[in-house]
């Protein structure tokens, strides 16, 4: 993942985030704090946004509103999509996990997803069935 607008260079009005997926599921969880959209760029992805199932290959935007339960799960040949965030600040997030990471420590990840606003979202019972 690349941060290519943070919360400095836009006076906190927005987050441009570049991420590259591998395949497979992420959990579902909320932002409490900014809406999130999503540019696909590369691959196959499936989003569940509140109780709507929504498929996006490149070229598909996805709107994903404050407050709404989400996650998406990526296809076999991995993805690549820029997240937007509005306003700024889940940059810092990222910023955490990968200093923790290069550090070598094990961050608390509900403590971490808190401060950040980001609340987690119990797994429906059946996942993109």
């Amino acid at each position: 993942m690349s941060i290519l607008l943070d919360s400095k260079g836009s006076g906190r009005a927005l987050s441009v985030l570049d991420c590259t997926h591998v395949p497979g599921p992420t959990e579902a969880h909320v932002h409490a704090d900014a809406h999130k959209s999503v540019f696909v760029l590369a691959g196959r992805y499936r989003f569940r946004v509140g109780g709507e199932a929504v498929e996006a290959t490149p070229g598909d935007q996805v709107f994903i509103p404050r407050g709404v339960a989400h996650d998406f799960a990526v296809g076999a040949e991995g993805g690549r999509a820029l997240f937007v965030f509005a306003p700024a600040g889940v940059e810092e997030y990222f910023r955490e996990l990968a200093a923790a990471a290069t550090g070598g420590s094990t961050p608390d990840l509900d403590e971490l997803r808190r401060r950040h606003h980001i609340e987690p979202v119990p797994p429906p019972a059946e996942r993109y069935g």
